[in-house]
C-alpha cells in the first residue's frame, strides 16, 4: 500500500472515529442515565440513636475524631435553667454516655470542636448583668470535669440587652503538638440592633490564654459566622458569614486567627436571602474550602454550595451552578445547612432542615473534574463515587412521622464514618449513622515511593509495601502518554515489585500503581514514574530548571532553563490541577526552544506545570520544579513573562493544545475551528476511556498526515468540508 493511500485511509478512519465519539458524547449528555440505585442495595441511615431524651434539649452541635468518637454538646432546660450539656459515644453512635453539665444557668447556643487526643473544646453564650459574652471550656476527659473556663472577651465587649445573643463557632488545629484554638463571634459590641461585626479570638496554647477580639469583618450587619480548619498543622483558619442577609462573605487567616485578609464574596447579588452557612476545609494537594448555605430568591428556597481550591482566594461556581438539592424539591429547602468533608479527601457530606416535611435531609458529593466540579447525590452502590445516575438524589435522615426537626450537624472522620446529629420532634437530641458500612473506609491507601529502572527491553518497578490488614493485590497501569492510564490495569502483582518485559527499546513508558483490598475497593493512583528501555544509551538527561509560569486571559506562558546535556531533542510539558501529582501530557517543544504558551484554559483555575527533557535516545529526565498560575480575565491575552509563543505552541493534540489536522486545514492553531475542537477534546473526549484512547492514537499518527494535508490545497479543502459538521456539533454540545 502506498504512503498516499495510507494517509487517505487514516483520514477515513479519523472521520469515522469522530462520528462514534460525537455520538457517545451526545448520548452521555442528552439520553437518560441508567438508574444505578435500582440495581443496588440502597445506602441509608440507621435507626437514630437518642443522645438525650429530655423534652427541653435545644441547639445541638457535634464533632468527631479519627477514632470515630462522637462528641455532642447542646442546651437543655431540664434543670429549670438554660444549661450546657455534653455527651460522647465511643461505639459508632450506638449509645452515648451519661454526659456532663458544662455550665449552669443562662447559657445558650453551644459549639464544639475536638482534637485526636480526645480533648474537647466548647464555646457558648453567657448572659451576665444584661451583657452577653462568649465563654470557652476545655475537657481533657470528655464527659468528665472541664479543665478550664475562660471568658474570651476580657474587655466585656458583649452584646447589650437581653433580646439578642452572640452567634459563634469554634475550630481546633494541632500545630507542632499544641492545639491552636480559634473562635469567631457575631458581636454588636458597638451597640445598635443591626450593628453586628465578626470578631475572632485565638489561642496558641490550648486555651490557657487568648488574643482578641480581632476584627474579621468591619462591615456591619455581619452575622452567623462559621469556621473551619484543614487539620494539616498549617494554622490556616477559614470563616464564612452572612452579610445583610443577601450574600455569603468569606475571609481567611494563615496565623491561627491573629490576622485576617480582605473579605471575598462567595455568593449573592443583593436579592438572594442567604441563611447561615456551613463551612469545611481539607488539604488534598491544594487548599480546598467548601461552603454550603440555604437561600430564598423570589420565594423559592433551596440549598446552595460553592468551593475553592486555593484557600478561598477564588470560588468556583457561578450563581446558576450552586444549587445542590433536587430540582423536584425546589421551593422547600430551608435554613440550617451543615457540611463536612472526609479529612484528607474531597468527599463531601451535607445535611439541612427541609420544610417540605420539616425533616432533616442529606446528600454527599464527589469531585469529578475541573469542568464538572462536584456531583451531589447519594452513593447508593457504595463505591465511593456519586455517579451521574445517582446525581440529585437525597435521603431523609430521620423516620419520625411528624417532622419537627432542626439544627442538623453532619460530621465525618478520616476513616469514612459519617453521622448526622439533630434536634428531633419532642426536643430530644438524635444521632444517625450513614450506611451499613463506613463510606470509603474500605478503600486502601494509595501506594507510595514508586520508582522505575530501565534496562535492555525491560523496566523494573518498585514501591513501598501496603501494610493494611485487608490488602489483596496491586494494579499496575502503564501509558505512553503521561496521565492516560485508561480504565483497565496493565498488570497485577501480589508483591510491591513488578518487571515489565513487554516494552520496546527507545520508547518512554509511564506508570502508576493502585492497591486493592479483599472487598475489591481500589485506592487512588500513586505518584507517577517513568523509564525508557534501551540497549545502548539508558542515561536520562538532567531535568530543566527555573520553570516559571505567568497567567494571561485563558492562557499560561511558561519558560525554563535548558539542562547542559548535549543530546537534547525536545521537552515535554505536563499539567495538573493538583499540586505535586496527577500530571498529564500537554504538548512537546523542540529543543533548543525553552518557552511555551498553553492556551484554551479556564479563568480562575490554578494550573500546575512541570517540564521534562528528552534526549535523542528518547530517555526522559525527571520533572523540573513545579510552577503554577491561574488565568484570569483581568489580564490581557498574551501577557506573562515568556517572550512569546513557541513555534507550533498549542498545535499538538495533548490537553490544552490544538489539533494537527485541523491546524493544517485552517492554517493556524489560533483559528476558531481549532479552538472548538480543542475544547471539545478537553471537556468531552478526555473524560472517558474511549475518548482518551482516541486522543492517544491520534497524537501518534496524525503529524505526518497533517504534513501531507498542508502540502495539498485540494485535500485541505476536502478535509475542511468533512470537519465542518463535526465542529458545529461540538460547539452545540458544549453550549447546550
Amino acid at each position: 500500500m502506498s504512503m498516499k493511500t495510507k494517509r487517505y485511509s487514516f483520514l477515513i478512519l479519523f472521520c469515522s472515529a469522530l462520528t462514534l465519539l460525537f455520538f457517545q458524547s451526545f448520548s452521555v449528555r442528552f439520553l437518560p442515565d441508567a438508574n444505578i440505585a435500582s440495581a443496588q442495595t440502597t445506602r441509608t441511615f440507621n435507626t437514630p440513636t437518642t443522645v438525650d431524651s429530655s423534652a427541653y434539649a435545644l441547639h445541638p452541635h457535634a464533632a468527631i475524631d479519627d477514632n470515630s468518637y462522637i462528641y455532642v454538646t447542646y442546651e437543655d432546660y431540664k434543670d429549670s435553667a438554660d444549661c450546657i450539656y455534653f455527651m460522647k459515644s465511643t461505639n459508632n453512635g450506638a449509645s452515648f454516655g451519661s454526659g456532663a453539665k458544662v455550665e449552669s444557668a443562662s447559657r445558650w447556643y453551644p459549639r464544639i470542636a475536638r482534637n485526636n487526643a480526645q480533648d474537647a473544646y466548647v464555646i457558648h453564650t453567657v448572659l451576665t448583668s444584661s451583657t452577653y459574652y462568649a465563654l470557652g471550656f476545655k475537657s481533657t476527659h470528655p464527659g468528665g470535669p472541664y479543665a478550664f473556663s475562660k471568658k474570651l472577651d476580657a474587655a466585656d465587649k458583649g452584646i447589650d440587652g437581653a433580646s439578642v445573643v452572640i452567634q459563634q463557632d469554634i475550630a481546633v488545629e494541632n500545630v507542632s503538638g499544641i492545639d491552636n484554638v480559634c473562635v469567631v463571634t457575631g458581636d454588636n459590641k458597638e451597640g445598635g440592633p443591626g450593628n453586628f461585626h465578626i470578631y475572632s479570638f485565638s489561642s496558641s496554647n490550648e486555651g490557657t490564654s487568648w488574643t482578641g477580639p480581632t476584627a474579621v469583618s468591619d462591615n456591619p450587619h455581619a452575622r452567623y459566622p462559621a469556621i473551619a480548619v484543614k487539620k494539616s498543622g498549617e494554622s490556616h483558619v477559614y470563616v464564612a458569614w452572612v452579610y445583610i442577609g443577601n450574600s455569603i462573605q468569606f475571609d481567611y487567616s494563615t496565623d491561627g486567627g491573629v490576622t485576617w485578609q480582605a473579605d471575598t464574596t462567595v455568593s449573592g447579588t443583593g436579592t438572594v436571602q442567604e441563611q447561615r452557612p456551613g463551612l469545611a476545609a481539607s488539604k488534598v494537594g491544594s487548599d480546598w474550602v467548601f461552603c454550603v448555605w440555604c437561600a430564598a430568591s423570589s420565594g423559592i428556597k433551596n440549598v446552595y454550595f460553592d468551593y475553592s481550591r486555593d484557600g478561598g482566594v477564588t470560588w468556583h461556581y457561578t450563581a446558576d451552578d450552586k444549587r445542590i438539592a433536587s430540582d423536584g424539591y425546589a421551593g422547600y429547602d430551608q435554613d440550617q445547612a451543615s457540611i463536612a468533608v472526609q479529612p484528607g479527601t474531597t468527599h463531601l457530606y451535607a445535611a439541612w432542615r427541609d420544610t417540605r416535611d420539616n425533616h432533616i435531609y442529606f446528600q454527599e458529593a464527589t469531585y469529578v473534574d475541573e469542568t464538572t466540579g462536584f456531583r451531589w447525590g447519594i452513593d447508593t452502590n457504595g463505591n465511593g463515587i456519586v455517579e451521574s445516575g445517582e446525581a440529585g438524589a437525597d435521603l431523609r435522615v430521620s423516620d419520625t412521622a411528624s417532622g419537627s426537626e432542626e439544627d442538623p450537624t453532619v460530621v465525618a472522620s478520616s476513616t469514612g464514618e459519617v453521622y448526622v446529629v439533630w434536634r428531633d420532634t419532642g426536643s430530644s437530641i438524635k444521632c444517625a449513622r450513614y450506611g451499613a458500612a463506613p463510606v470509603g473506609s474500605g478503600a486502601p491507601s494509595a501506594p507510595s515511593s514508586l520508582s522505575a529502572a530501565a534496562g535492555d527491553g525491560v523496566i523494573t518497578l518498585d514501591w513501598a509495601d501496603n501494610t493494611e490488614a485487608d490488602f489483596s493485590y496491586y494494579n499496575i497501569y502503564r501509558a505512553i502518554t503521561r496521565g492516560a492510564w485508561g480504565a483497565a490495569a496493565t498488570a497485577t502483582s501480589s508483591v510491591s515489585q513488578y518487571t515489565d518485559t513487554s516494552v520496546t527499546n527507545g520508547t518512554c513508558y509511564w506508570y502508576v500503581v493502585t492497591a486493592v483490598d479483599t472487598g475489591g475497593n481500589e485506592s487512588g493512583y500513586s505518584s507517577d514514574t517513568h523509564a525508557t528501555p534501551n540497549a545502548d544509551d539508558t542515561t536520562a538527561p538532567s531535568a530543566p530548571t527555573g520553570l516559571s509560569a505567568a497567567a494571561g486571559n485563558g492562557e499560561v506562558s511558561l519558560s525554563w532553563t535548558a539542562p547542559g546535556d548535549a543530546d537534547l531533542s525536545s521537552y515535554h510539558v505536563y499539567r495538573s490541577i493538583v499540586s505535586g501529582n496527577y500530571y498529564y501530557y500537554v504538548d512537546s517543544v523542540a529543543a533548543p526552544i525553552t518557552f511555551y504558551l498553553n492556551t484554551g484554559l479556564t479563568n480562575g483555575i490554578t494550573y500546575y506545570y512541570v517540564v521534562t527533557a528528552i534526549d535523542t535516545s528518547n530517555n526522559e529526565s525527571s520533572d523540573s520544579n513545579e510552577a503554577s498560575a491561574a488565568p484570569t480575565a483581568g489580564y490581557g491575552s498574551g501577557t506573562g513573562t515568556a517572550p512569546g509563543s513557541a513555534p507550533g505552541a498549542g498545535e499538538g493534540f495533548g490537553p490544552g493544545g490544538g489539533c494537527f489536522i485541523a491546524t493544517a486545514c485552517y492554517g493556524s492553531a489560533l483559528s476558531e475551528e481549532v479552538r472548538v475542537l480543542s475544547i471539545f477534546r478537553d471537556r468531552c473526549l478526555l473524560g472517558n476511556s474511549l475518548g482518551r484512547a482516541f486522543v492517544s492514537g491520534y497524537y501518534r499518527v496524525s503529524p505526518p498526515v497533517a504534513e501531507f494535508i498542508s502540502e495539498k490545497p485540494l485535500v485541505r479543502f476536502l478535509v475542511r468540508i468533512q470537519l465542518r459538521p463535526w465542529i458545529k456539533v461540538a460547539d452545540f454540545l458544549m453550549r447546550g
